[in-house]
This record gives structure tokens, C-alpha cells and sequence, in this order.
């Protein structure tokens, strides 16, 4: 709260808010800030800081946060996927616990941290893991990997396997639970966006149509509300979808050049789209007029470790007054200001290339994953200030350096008749939508109804003793 205070963050009531209690933190937006007398926030620097440091036997190539925050997760090429706790890596990094691992704050953002062993350990997978994501509302991990399937894990057990997977004819490469938690997306190295519906336990390839991708699906992402979703592609370009029938409803083509689209995000209120890619750069995209917003870029051509051109990652921070993006080139963690497109820190402790970073939901926490078969858990410290950063923006497009640039290459950039509201309002409630009746895949499933356990917990839907849980899929 005091680093809340100190940045001044604003947070959205909501209906339920007596006034003793906070609620959701607004997210990025322009047109908001331009109304407001105060402007838009005034950007201070970061300090983020290894709180905690654990390690796989191969690279370590992805994670992900619970949707409260309190549990992360990091995928493996071991083939393993680690389940720990956020409060007791906080704690442990307190404690000054180095593990052998060594300690203090090395380089320009610190390459300490405590090392742990991990809640739980998961196993199943014959290859590399590609993508981690909780369910929204049970206490189940979802994961998936090159050996073409997606596994699922209750973690309110012991088990240390999957309950039930997924079966697909490709690598399975990203995936996104709908907000309701009723339906799975994901994307493989074939063209075509899977839907499953997890009640039922069918699959469905999305409807082969004119403006669908023609490579692979490299990350596909929901909305906040759930109406709509967007998958990034090898083809290069960034597509979105209706989620009431999976029909493709914009596009921006070469969104990254010629280059490859390799992750997109949402901001929280569906105005903005982060974007990144393997020409190196970082984007901002209104998605009102189809504009690119701002262009960020890596100050750095080619670098040290001559790699050319990698896969680079970005994400929001929390409270999205950030933008974190890995440099594959150079092992480091930029956070820009998403607002001015200032570098305010670069972040170094990796001793590989960046593959994911991923931001807690509701906290100034990250964790990145790397190379160097580790995962970073990076706690923003209280009272920052500037390490090793350049006072003036990187890379930013605006109207007067690029105007030339943006002639040539936007016109390809900009959405295809554009309009938002025409996406409709319906959401996945009614049922799975239409697809194609014979799926090319199929599902195994460890109990006798789809759903966590198996044996006397049957339902995936069940009420929950805990609480966390609750209802039933209808």
C-alpha cells in the first residue's frame, strides 16, 4: 500500500465497496487520464529485486500466476512442472534462506535470491512444456507441451499426475481458460484454434474461414469480460475473435514487419492490445482505430551473444503503469513506462535467453523464465530508483520522428473495419458454439467423469470444502 500510495494508483469502485476496502486497480487508459485535472500518473522508477530463485534440469520455459495470486507455477524442456507458494518465496527471500545460491543485490537489479524446493512437482509429459495457466475458479493446473497434449492437475491433492490430457495431432504450443472457466483454447503448430468444452469433454477445431491464420499460433489470449479473444501466429499477424462463435472478427496484418507475432495481451479494459514479436520490438495497439499506439525497442541490434533475431515476450504489470519485456539478445528484463514508453529499468540476473515473464495479478511481482533453467521471482522494493537507465525514451513512435515510417508500413497495420461494438455481447453461457461436428482429436480422462481426482470426486464442477470453489457447470 505505501509503494501504492508513492505512485499515486487509483483504484475502480465497484458496487459492493463500503469504503473500508480496495477494490480492482484501474488499468491503462489514455482517454481517461486526458479528462482527468491530474493528468495521467507521473511515472517513478521501479526496483525490482530476485526475492526467489528456483531451478529446473533444462530450460525453464514458462509460468504462470493463480488468479489470486497466491500460487505460481513454471513449466520445463524437463518435462516438469513446479507449483509454489508467492507468500512463502516472499518470506523465505526475508529470511536471507540463500540455499548455497548466493546472495545480495549483484548487477543492475539484483541476482540473489533465496532457492527452495517447490510445493509440488508435477510429472506426465513426454516433452518440453510450452504453457502453464491456472482454471479460474478450481484448484487445478492445466499445462501443455510439445508431445500434443494439454494435462490437467488438482493440486488440492497429493497426486503428483494428471487426473485427465488432451489429446491433439499437434504440438500444442499456448492455451487460455475462458474467464468462466467452461471452455479451453489453444493453439498448436496448425493453423486452426482448438475449443474444448470442458463439461462435456468435446473438442472442436475452429471452422476453417477466409481470415483464419495459415501458420502456427504462437499465443492466444481472452479479454477481461470473455467476449472476445486474441491469438498472435507465425503467419505475422495478430487476430481477434468472437468467443460466442469463434469467427474471426479483425485482424492486423504484419503487425511486426515480416517478422513472426509471438505473444499478445489485453489491457484490463479491452481498449489496448501489448504485442511482441521476433523483430525485436514491443507494441501498443488501440484497437478502437487499429493504431499502433507506441513502438518500443531494445537498445540493441544484434547483441553480445549473436543470436540475430529471437522470440521476445511481453506483458503488463499489474496495475499496467509497466510494460516488461524480455531481451532474448541480451539476457536482460526491460520495464518500460506504458504510458510515455520511458525505459525505466533494466533488469538483469539471467544468464540465458529471456523465455517468459509473466506478472502477478494484483502485486508489483514478476517472474521471468530462461536458458539458464531458471525461474526469477522479482518483487518491486519500496522507494525505487533509477539503475542504469537512460533518461530518455526508446524507440517510442510518435506523430513527428516516424510520420514517414508509419506512411509506408501502417497501412497494412491498421484492423479491418474496426468496431468493437460490433463483436456482439454474448458470451459462452449458451452453450459450446458451432464448430466442425468431427473433431481430429481426442480426450482420455483418468476417472469416470471428466474432473479433478476421479473416484468420488468426480464433477470438475464440485462444491469446494475450502471455498474456493463453488457451484456447478450448467
Amino acid at each position: 500500500l505505501l509503494l501504492e500510495n508513492e505512485r499515486g494508483i487509483q483504484y475502480a469502485p465497484n458496487d459492493e465497496d463500503d469504503g473500508n476496502s480496495q477494490s480492482e486497480v484501474r488499468g491503462l487508459d489514455f482517454d481517461a487520464e486526458k479528462e482527468s485535472p491530474a493528468g495521467a500518473p507521473v511515472p517513478t522508477f521501479p526496483n525490482f529485486q530476485t526475492r526467489f530463485i528456483t531451478t529446473h534440469k533444462k530450460a525453464c520455459l514458462c509460468a504462470a500466476f493463480s488468479p489470486k495470486g497466491d500460487l505460481m507455477a513454471t513449466g520445463s524442456a524437463d518435462n516438469s512442472i513446479k507449483l509454489l507458494d508467492v507468500n512463502n518465496m516472499i518470506e523465505s527471500g526475508r529470511e536471507g534462506d540463500l540455499g548455497g545460491g548466493g546472495g545480495g543485490r549483484l548487477g543492475r537489479g539484483g541476482s540473489g535470491g533465496s532457492r527452495r524446493r517447490a510445493m509440488m512437482t508435477f510429472y506426465g509429459h513426454s516433452s518440453a512444456i510450452n504453457e502453464v495457466q491456472f482454471h479460474p475458479v478450481y484448484d487445478v493446473l492445466a499445462s501443455c507441451a510439445a508431445d500434443q497434449s494439454i494435462r490437467f492437475f488438482d493440486f488440492s491433492t497429493t497426486s503428483k499426475h494428471s487426473f485427465t490430457h488432451f489429446s491433439d495431432t499437434h504440438s500444442v504450443i499456448t492455451m487460455a481458460f475462458h474467464p468462466r472457466g467452461d471452455h479451453l483454447i489453444a493453439g498448436t503448430t496448425h493453423h486452426l484454434i482448438r475449443v474444448y468444452d470442458l463439461p462435456t469433454e468435446k473438442a472442436y477445431l475452429a471452422p476453417q474461414q477466409p481470415r483464419s491464420h495459415t501458420k502456427a499460433v504462437n499465443m492466444i489470449r481472452y479479454a477481461h469480460d470473455g467476449k472476445v479473444f486474441a491469438s498472435a501466429s507465425d503467419d505475422g499477424t495478430i487476430k481477434m475473435w468472437d468467443s460466442a462463435n469463434n469467427t474471426c472478427v479483425n485482424t492486423i496484418s504484419n503487425a511486426h514487419g515480416n517478422e513472426k507475432v509471438t505473444s499478445v495481451q489485453y489491457s484490463k479494459n479491452g481498449k489496448y492490445l501489448l504485442s511482441a514479436g521476433r523483430d525485436n520490438t514491443v507494441r501498443l495497439w488501440d484497437l478502437r482505430g487499429g493504431k499502433e499506439l507506441r513502438r518500443l525497442n531494445f537498445d540493441n541490434s544484434s547483441g553480445p551473444t549473436g543470436r540475430g533475431r529471437a522470440s521476445t515476450v511481453a506483458t503488463f504489470n499489474y496495475n499496467e503503469s509497466l510494460i516488461l519485456s524480455g531481451d532474448p539478445l541480451t539476457d536482460t528484463i526491460y520495464a518500460w513506462s506504458s504510458r510515455t514508453g520511458e525505459l525505466m529499468q533494466r533488469v538483469t540476473g539471467h544468464a540465458g535467453p529471456i523465455t517468459c515473464v509473466v506478472s502477478s495479478p494484483n502485486e508489483p511481482h514478476f517472474v521471468s523464465c530462461s536458458g539458464d533453467f531458471r525461474a526469477r521471482f522479482w518483487v518491486e522494493e519500496l522507494h525505487g530508483r533509477p539503475t542504469d537507465v537512460a533518461m530518455t525514451p526508446f524507440g517510442i513512435n510518435n506523430n513527428n520522428s516516424n510520420s514517414n515510417n508509419n506512411n509506408n508500413n501502417d497501412n497494412n497495420n491498421n484492423l479491418n473495419n474496426m468496431n468493437m461494438n460490433s463483436m456482439g455481447n454474448n458470451n459462452m453461457s449458451n452453450g459450446p458454439p458451432p464448430f466442425d461436428s468431427h473433431p481430429p482429436h481426442h480426450h482420455q480422462r483418468g476417472g469416470d467423469q471428466w474432473g479433478p481426482g476421479g473416484g468420488e470426486r468426480r464433477d470438475f464442477g464440485r462444491d469446494r470444502r475450502d471455498g474456493r470453489g463453488g457451484g456447478r457447470y450448467r
